[in-house]
């Protein structure tokens, strides 16, 4: 996946941004659920066998500041992956319809675009790793852009409003279901060599 070239709307926002995510509305929901899930039971125990006076209260609370970390994603990197399938575009693919090196601005009225990510904490001791893993699932639509394409690739995103909703779940437990506004996505999303059509 190509990264963006210049800081557009999308870049500048991840998804700790887009859920408004802080330590105050989170890191304690995390924690929780993190507990709740009795992933890390047997690296309680072991840790307060070898270590009579571990404090695990406080490295508990430390889980949820550090699940924070786990949403710097930026929205454009979700965004680039977004475009292969949709059909609309298929037409820029064939080369006797737009000949290489042609330049051509297609306008997408709306597009929505459905995502799932698992983003993880990973504590090793002893040789054991626990896997924390949230589930991160967004519908986006997008409105308004011009996609900017040439040789069946797309080469830059222009403008554009952006809303949808989105959740974090860790296991039974939703930490996070929330609409998002309406944002505008301001500036050119440069994706350097492009993604292919």
């Amino acid at each position: 996946m190509n990264k963006a070239e210049s800081h557009s709307g999308a870049e500048a926002v991840t998804l700790r941004e887009l859920f408004d995510l802080t330590e105050a509305n989170f890191a304690g929901a995390a924690t929780a659920a993190i507990l709740a899930t009795q992933t890390l039971a047997p690296l309680e125990l072991q840790l307060l066998k070898e270590m009579k006076y571990f404090p695990w209260k406080s490295f508990a609370a430390s889980l949820g500041r550090h699940a924070l970390e786990l949403f710097r994603t930026h929205l454009s990197d979700i965004l680039l992956g977004a475009w292969q399938k949709y059909r609309v575009l298929s037409e820029y693919a064939d080369s006797s319809k737009h000949p290489p090196g042609e330049l051509a601005s297609v306008p997408v009225f709306e597009h929505t675009v459905k995502s799932e990510h698992h983003p993880h904490l990973e504590i090793r001791f002893r040789g054991q790793t626990y896997e924390i893993v949230f589930d991160v699932e967004l519908e986006l639509t997008l409105k308004e852009l011009i996609l900017q394409v040439q040789d069946a690739r797309i080469k830059a995103i222009q403008s554009g409003m952006l809303e949808g909703s989105g959740t974090i779940s860790l296991g039974p437990a939703e930490l996070v279901k929330v609409p998002f506004k309406p944002r505008p996505l301001p500036g050119i999303l440069r994706l350097g060599g492009g993604i292919s059509i």
